[in-house]
């Protein structure tokens, strides 16, 4: 017996040292394919450059940080090794344009494959971000775009003016010099309520209130997606696994909502009920012209995807742009005086109206250049190709990386808000 034991264990103890060479094998020659390429020294031969990473996050930076530091060394395309996986950062803005117009790469399979599930339950699934069948690509740009041509904009003006009316009425009753406030948060809770008015015509209360369950369930749910994303390692820490429930059960409660407004919306139509031509119409009516391709899971992801997209942007840009003009007083008080001049004694604003704010418009447009809502993208190269005058193997993941492309070329901020000033 004991013989048997022992024999038993040289057997696992081969087949182990077997595994962990063939892996250390794979990762060598995955690594070595990209060898030729431009890049920082591997920190570990297992987990590649992952610790640089973590030292600049742990310091309180951001990926961005060391992309542009990386940049300052090995210039403007370059490869990171990340585990066994190696991915070329392109931040040249002709090879960007290389990328996304002339070669006109698709998205990556690998990476947008991971966006669609957080911890193995299904978020954003196969909605239009994520999306890497064509051709119900291109139905669902086209059926949803539609909802975002101007003149159906313009509808939604009273609507505007109601909740600018109310958030002002909510920023006024904590204007007693005392008050903190939590601006982004504000702006959060917002966007979401404007957001889900208009597309869904679901009035989630007074802004004054305790958040809506659907504000609170979305923030969770995208705690999850951020740091699934940041940290693949949190879906099988076992420290984190409460996190990891409530991110489920948030997702859970997020497309079941989605799941019942829709349904809602079904039977209200077939009584002959009144309603709304908002964005859930819009989506609803994908299914209804191509039920052979578009599934209910599919509206789904439609749903969720247009509600996370357009409410962490949206607050986003709010609250860089509050950031902006209170490090460029000069500006801010140009900005005020234009919209004091133009609209102030307005009690109603129309989009005709904004015309007449030019100076607003490049406020906002600035904000963009430096601080874009949608900084990065991922693209894959289906067969060998030459980029920047570098070779990149077939099956390789670039990534875009828009916001450091503008930090790297543009001058200091300073410079661009005293020419528009």
């Amino acid at each position: 017996m004991g013989l048997f034991v022992m024999e038993l264990f040289e057997i696992v103890i081969a087949v182990c040292l077997c595994a962990l060479v063939s892996v250390a094998w794979y990762i060598h020659r995955q690594h070595q394919k990209y060898d030729h390429l431009p890049g920082p020294p591997r920190d570990s031969f297992w987990s590649g450059n992952l610790p640089s990473i973590g030292k600049v996050i742990a310091a309180g930076g951001i990926l961005d940080d060391y992309f542009i530091e990386t940049s300052k060394t090995h210039g403007l395309l370059f490869r990171l090794c990340l585990w066994h996986e190696v991915i070329v950062v392109v931040l040249d803005p002709e090879c960007i344009k290389d990328v996304l117009v002339k070669g006109n790469h698709p998205k990556s399979k690998r990476i947008y494959d991971r966006l669609k599930r957080v911890f193995g339950k299904r978020f954003i699934g196969d909605g239009i971000e994520t999306q890497l069948d064509q051709k119900r690509w291109v139905l669902q740009r086209m059926q949803l775009d539609q909802w975002f041509k101007p003149h159906f904009i313009r509808q939604l003006a009273p609507e505007f003016n109601e909740f600018a009316d109310r958030f002002l009425e909510h920023l006024e009753a904590k204007a007693d010099g005392k008050t903190e406030i939590h601006t982004l948060n504000m702006f959060y809770k917002l966007t979401m309520h404007v957001l889900y008015k208009v597309a869904f015509n679901v009035d989630m209360g007074p802004l004054s209130a305790e958040n809506h369950p659907f504000v609170t369930k979305m923030k969770t749910a995208l705690a999850g997606f951020a740091a699934q994303l940041q940290n693949p390692f949190v879906a099988i820490n076992p420290f984190k696994w409460r996190f990891r429930h409530e991110v489920r059960e948030a997702i859970t409660y997020l497309r079941q909502t989605a799941y019942k407004k829709m349904l809602e919306r079904k039977l209200a139509k077939d009584k002959g009920d009144f309603f709304p031509n908002d964005l859930l119409e819009y989506i609803m009516e994908l299914k209804e012209k191509y039920p052979a391709l578009i599934t209910d899971e599919i509206l789904l992801d439609n749903f969720v995807t247009i509600l996370m997209a357009g409410q962490e942007t949206s607050a986003n840009v709010l609250g860089f742009v509050i950031f902006l003009l209170g490090k460029n007083p000069e500006c801010y008080k140009k900005l005020q005086r234009e919209v004091d001049e133009n609209v102030g004694a307005v009690s109603v604003i129309t989009l005709n109206d904004l015309e007449k704010l030019p100076y607003l418009d490049m406020v906002l447009k600035e904000t963009l250049r430096l601080y874009p809502v949608a900084k990065t993208t991922f693209r894959e190269t289906t067969k060998d190709y030459i980029l920047g005058g570098h070779l990149l193997p077939m099956g390789t993941d670039m990534l875009i990386k828009q916001i450091c492309f503008h930090t790297i070329f543009s001058r200091s901020s300073y410079v661009y808000w005293t020419k528009i000033c």
